[in-house]
């Protein structure tokens, strides 16, 4: 009876304490299991109550038999644990589906959660642990394994003793053996837990195999000592080698290969490289937004204060619905995986395009991960008769592979390929061996890269808005620093660098959740770790990573919680050696790191700029989805759009990096010769530079080129090691370098090496400067090199020129403290040491870069990729009152592959006008001809003559508005003191008075006479000609070999009102007469915005204004022939909007054939007839949109398809008067192309 009662008590107790509360209830698994041992036992004692052998005996089982109950379910959960066998139902707080856990997980939740008044609170916080310590994980496995084996051997040696002994022993036997034994065992277990959770350094044995697992900063700072140990590859990245072979992150330490390919590879991951990759990145992120939007206007809507507020609880209006949940991890994956594939190697994957299965990479790349991971975790026994999972997992690797050659394939058939990673692959050759890279370990890096390109950036991103929407204070704080920095403007290379709190927002969340969570190291010979621990050469230590970051003797007692200004840089910078190492270490560590960190840090800034962000599910509770990298597991998240702005406005937060101060464009204007030397004949200097990946070499460039206006024109510019006993005397001897890894660069350990011999003879006599190129994260190696180099020349009595200067990439723009450095400090030393001239304004501000000669002309075209075509036909399309739009037809000179819907990009010509007043300002010919020998690379005709009116026609922007660097060039050169004061007042306003007004360089000359620029200035603010991008109006099918474009002419009054505003491509391409020879490259459109494969069954419905009409005309033309091959098609439906039937109605006649044949029904609106019959009395497309709502639903309802084409504004209210008779438009059947 008294247990009974003791039972009974519980169960009403766990019962009491499940229901008290105040929402949904649900029994615990330990309560069931509970329930269940509770009737097993009472129907023992019940059939003990019989008085006679055997049953009598049953009085003494309850409590082994208990034990048993008990033993038998650990040994059941454990193997579903180790073979990762998901749960079949809900286990507390495990939903069905997941991975088991180890089986003293639920029994710990739930007794401390319930019994021990933990609640909820406990449960999240035990699922965090889990979830972030792999350690803990492999604690709970073994005390599992430690407490089932000795309980199943009490239980089964108790209940044997009951049959054997005597029944009075029995009874003893039964009730005292395990509950001593339990009471001795639970003290065992709890010292045992207190030792492993405070353990820093612990070996377990995983199939036969001893593993040491290091848990704190302490070992970890001896363990990244590279000096004693290197990387090992074991374990599940050993099994990856099937993949990816001696790639860069599974090649074995010294192998050859990874030599060759780190040493071809580093300079492909510099940061001008990567800042050059920035519109790219930028492409995707907007791809990312697109999926998650559809234009939002609530005002069209007209919705009351009800439907708003039910609006706005619903957080989101996705494309697939209001209460759709957006899966971030998904979407993160194939943001990452397109991003890696875009910019290192041109090539387009279109993840956002299926938003169903992700791409195929993926899916092998996901199960060869979770394969490699459950062989590590089996013993060699069992994974040799897993053949069938051995035979897919190849089968997996093979399919990963021909996509990586496809891509190598793809790449070596073009003429003129991107110089972009895949380039430097291909064609990179080893500096030191001076070999190049095998195709297969092409192959094996090219999957490298698009596995660890993408995998753990794409979880660094999840985790990160996981703690984002968990912490709302922290996410309006973040939020806060980007509309200060940011606002609603572009978002520019420049802005990441002043958004400290998203960088350290990035920190910590890889502090919380590494998602690559360890790296494995070996001794080089036997050594001591921590002064007690004894390690044998080649034993593997593997780095825990979740457990070093979360260090309490570093991370202080609250190093579980997130908390972002832990990473501020003033706080990072005071952390021990080696605390944060989510990156690997040394010259093992992630090549990509700045790549990941750019990418990262653009998509939570643009992210946070456009959306308000809440978790789908508030009672989410962290799992992890984990394979040799960890992502959360099924976690979501609502969005909606900030500013109460549609997503038409988010569409104009187009991604470009500022045209004054870029990075990369800096670096697009180093000279590229093949011995570094410039030319000779003036004042001696030398620059010596250290460069793994080019940044310090393009700085060296650029100040070469800075100081030749001072007369140092005989220039010598070489590495570092050249400098070995050569440093010249009786000249300045300028050297930048940077730090790798704490050491020197490739091409400066020999100089290094000989400056700390000691066997460097005296320097006396040397004049020389030193500037440094760093990134604060590498805090205790910042400036390393630089600052040695420099102590150690003052120290062997050279003279120090000039303060060393120095350059942060993680903040800073490294051209613009280059030049700071160079006003500041170095060309004063050199005026003083040299005894220069004190230069003019005009010298200082480097206006002289361009030495200029007069010969015979030369027509010249740089742009690649383009082609020849010839004008066969133009046309005026509008009455003469009217705004003229035009069609000009033209025929191919070479094969394309186009498609109806498709774009050309035209290389056009200044307007004739434009040139003239170029021509007048500067007092030239236009036959005159100039002569561009640069000591930069400006994108102009080298060392070749072309005339003044071909070189202002053909390769210059003449109408771009002039930047704010332009503005201080024609200040410090204006001979008024009032044009000086005005062109300053335009640099303070100059976004509303300057750009938002399109005001070029040339408008201020012709307004500010007193400027005094001299010509090569001006051609050296001048961007080079870029392309015009139009629709194609003609379908390739239609009228082969040709082409045709439909565009307006733009020749409007400029904004700021003083002249003409001339459009460059549309005034050029209005210029051409039949015969007439123009350059374009055909561009595909995005691939949604393409007719319908199946177009008997697909109707499509085309919506346009104006010039929009171009695309749809191809369509159209597309269905006719179609037809004409006697194949069925679906209904077409054409809105056009203009202004009148006699004024703008475009290909009247055309259309009318088209619609007459039964390939069209044309629906027109007229905005200023609006009496005419053809258009119903309908002003714009809107109006008959709302006309003809019963066929667009019709149609809507057969699975049609809608294009729109045509300006911001009209795309925004076709968008609303759809929404409102349709609904969410899913993006894959509602498309549009505005401009």
């Amino acid at each position: 009876m008294t247990l009974f009662g003791t039972f009974l008590t519980e169960t009403l107790q766990r019962s009491w304490s499940l229901w008290r509360k105040k929402s949904t209830v649900r029994f615990d698994f330990t309560h069931w299991h509970i329930l269940v041992s509770w009737i097993i036992i009472i129907a023992e004692l019940v059939l003990g109550t019989i008085p006679e052998p055997p049953w009598i005996r049953m009085l003494a089982m309850p409590v082994p038999s208990l034990f048993f109950i008990f033993s038998i379910e650990m040994l059941i959960f454990e193997s579903m644990y180790i073979f990762k066998i998901p749960v079949p139902f809900r286990i507390s707080s495990v939903p069905k589906g997941d991975p088991m856990r180890p089986a003293l997980y639920p029994l710990l939740e739930d007794i401390i959660a319930v019994d021990g008044m933990g609640q909820t609170e406990f449960r999240d916080h035990l699922n965090q642990r889990y979830n972030a310590s792999p350690p803990f994980r492999s604690m709970l496995h073994r005390l599992t394994m430690l407490w089932m084996i000795p309980q199943m051997l009490v239980a089964g040696g108790t209940l044997a003793g009951i049959v054997i002994a005597d029944h009075e022993l029995a009874y003893t036997l039964g009730w005292s053996v395990p509950a001593i034994w339990a009471g001795i065992w639970a003290m065992v277990m709890a010292i045992r837990i207190r030792v492993e959770l405070r353990r820093p350094l612990f070996q377990i044995t995983i199939n036969g195999e001893k593993q040491i697992f290091a848990t704190s900063q302490a070992l970890v700072d001896e363990l990244c000592d590279e000096s004693r140990f290197h990387k090992a590859v074991a374990s599940g990245l050993e099994n990856l080698r099937m993949l990816a072979h001696d790639g860069l992150f599974t090649a074995y330490h010294g192998e050859r290969g990874w030599g060759i390919a780190h040493r071809i590879l580093v300079p492909a991951f510099g940061p001008l490289r990567i800042q050059s990759m920035f519109d790219d990145m930028g492409d995707l992120a907007q791809q990312l937004c697109l999926k998650w939007w559809v234009l939002l206007d609530i005002d069209n809507r007209k919705l009351d204060e009800t439907n708003y507020f039910v609006s706005f609880r619903c957080r989101c209006r996705a494309r697939q619905g209001a209460s759709h949940s957006i899966n971030i991890t998904d979407d993160f994956t194939r943001l990452t995986l397109d991003t890696i594939a875009l910019c290192t190697m041109d090539f387009r994957l279109n993840s956002f395009y299926n938003n169903e299965t992700m791409h195929p990479f993926v899916e092998s790349m996901l199960y060869v991960l979770r394969e490699a991971d459950v062989q590590s975790a089996l013993p060699g026994i069992a994974n040799s008769v897993r053949i069938m999972a051995h035979r897919r997992m190849l089968k997996n690797i093979e399919a990963m592979r021909t996509i990586a050659r496809d891509i190598i394939h793809d790449r070596r058939k073009k003429e003129n390929p991107a110089d972009d990673l895949l380039n430097t692959l291909l064609n990179g050759r080893d500096p030191v061996t001076g070999e190049g890279m095998s195709d297969e370990s092409i192959i094996d890096n090219v999957i490298t890269f698009l596995v660890a390109g993408h995998e753990t950036t794409s979880g660094l991103l999840s985790f990160t808005f996981y703690y984002l929407v968990q912490h709302p204070d922290i996410l309006k704080k973040a939020q806060k620093e980007v509309d200060e920095t940011v606002g609603q403007a572009q978002i520019s290379v420049q802005h990441l660098a002043e958004l400290p709190y998203i960088d350290a927002i990035l920190k910590e969340s890889l502090r919380m959740m590494p998602t690559a969570p360890g790296f494995t190291v070996t001794p080089k010979k036997a050594e001591t770790l921590g002064g007690k621990w004894l390690l044998n050469a080649g034993q593997p230590i593997n780095v825990l990573l979740p457990a070093c970051l979360r260090d309490r003797s570093i991370f202080g007692p609250n190093a579980d919680e997130f908390s972002p200004e832990r990473m501020l840089a003033e706080n990072f910078s005071k952390l021990p050696p080696n605390s944060w190492k989510p990156f690997g270490n040394g010259e093992r560590s992630c090549i990509g790191r700045a790549f990941a960190w750019q990418e990262a840090q653009l998509v939570v800034a643009m992210i946070l700029q456009n959306f308000d962000l809440v978790p789908d599910d508030p009672s989410y509770t962290l799992r992890i989805k984990e394979t040799l990298t960890i992502k959360p597991d099924g976690f979501r998240v609502r969005a909606t759009l900030r500013h109460r702005q549609t997503a038409t406005g988010l569409f104009q937060h187009t991604l470009s990096a500022r045209n004054d101060t870029s990075l990369a464009s800096s670096s697009a204007h180093l000279i590229k010769k093949s011995e570094d030397q410039a030319p000779a004949g003036g004042r001696p200097i030398c620059f010596f530079y250290g460069s793994n990946s080019g940044t310090c070499k393009a700085l060296a460039h650029r100040l070469a080129s800075d100081l030749m206006p001072y007369g140092f024109t005989d220039q010598k510019l070489a590495v570092l090691d050249t400098a070995v006993d050569n440093l010249p005397r009786d000249q300045p001897v300028i050297i930048l370098t940077t730090t790798y890894d704490g050491q020197p660069t490739d091409d400066a350990k020999k100089f290094v090496a000989w400056l700390e011999s000691g066997k460097v003879p005296a320097l006396q006599g040397i004049s020389y400067a030193v500037f440094g190129c760093g990134h604060h994260d590498w805090t205790q190696t910042f400036y390393r090199i630089p600052t040695l180099i420099d102590e150690l020349m003052h120290k062997a009595g050279a003279t120090r020129l000039a303060p060393r200067g120095t350059a942060n990439a993680a903040v800073s723009d490294l051209f613009s403290d280059l030049e700071a450095w160079e006003e500041t400090s170095l060309l004063p030393a050199l005026r003083e040491t040299f005894l220069l001239s004190s230069s003019s304004d005009l010298d200082s501000l480097n206006l002289h870069q361009l030495q200029i000669s007069l010969s015979k002309p030369r027509r010249i075209d740089l742009h690649k990729d383009l082609m020849e075509a010839r004008v066969t036909t133009v046309r005026i399309l509008t009455n003469p009152d009217t705004p003229e739009k035009r069609h000009i037809e033209f025929r191919f000179q070479g094969d394309t592959t186009l498609r109806p819907g498709d774009h050309v990009n035209v290389l056009p010509v200044n307007p004739p006008s434009t040139v003239l007043r170029v021509l007048a300002q500067f007092n030239l010919a236009p036959d005159y001809s100039i002569t561009i020998n640069s000591f930069n690379t400006l994108g102009l005709p080298q060392a070749t003559p072309v005339s003044a009116s071909e070189l202002f026609s053909a390769y210059v922007e003449l109408s771009q508005p002039a930047t704010r660097n332009n503005l201080r060039i024609l200040a410090a050169t204006a001979q008024s003191d009032a044009d000086k004061q005005e062109l300053i007042h335009l640099q303070n306003s100059y976004d509303s008075l300057v750009r938002d007004k399109r005001v070029s360089v040339l408008d201020l000359l012709e307004q500010f006479p007193s400027v005094s620029l001299p010509i090569a200035a001006f051609i050296s603010m001048l961007p080079a000609l870029r392309v015009r991008t139009y629709s194609l109006s003609l379908a390739p099918s239609f009228k082969p070999s040709h082409g045709s474009l439909t565009f307006s002419v733009v020749n409007e009054l400029a904004r700021n009102g003083n002249r003409r505003y001339l459009g460059v491509g549309s005034n050029y391409l209005a210029s051409l007469t039949p015969g007439s020879i123009l350059y374009l490259s055909p561009r595909p459109a995005k691939e949604p915005f393409h007719l319908p494969v199946d177009q008997s069954r697909i109707p499509i419905i085309m919506i346009c204004a104006g010039s929009g009409l171009a695309p749809f005309l191809s369509f159209i033309q597309d269905r006719m022939i179609w037809q004409q091959q006697e194949k069925p098609l679906a209904r077409a439906l054409l809105f056009f909007g203009c202004r009148g039937r006699f004024l703008d109605d475009l290909y009247h006649e055309e259309l009318s054939e088209f619609e007459a044949a039964g390939v069209v029904d044309v629906r027109r609106a007229y905005s200023k007839v609006l009496d005419y019959d053809m258009a119903r009395g309908c002003k714009y497309v809107q109006h008959r949109l709302v006309a003809e709502a019963n066929a667009i639903r019709h149609l809507w309802a057969q699975d049609a398809t809608i294009y729109v084409c045509g300006s911001a504004d009209m795309a925004k209210g076709v968008e609303g008067v759809l929404e409102n008779m349709l609904g969410i438009l899913p993006r894959e059947r509602y498309v549009t192309e505005i401009f």
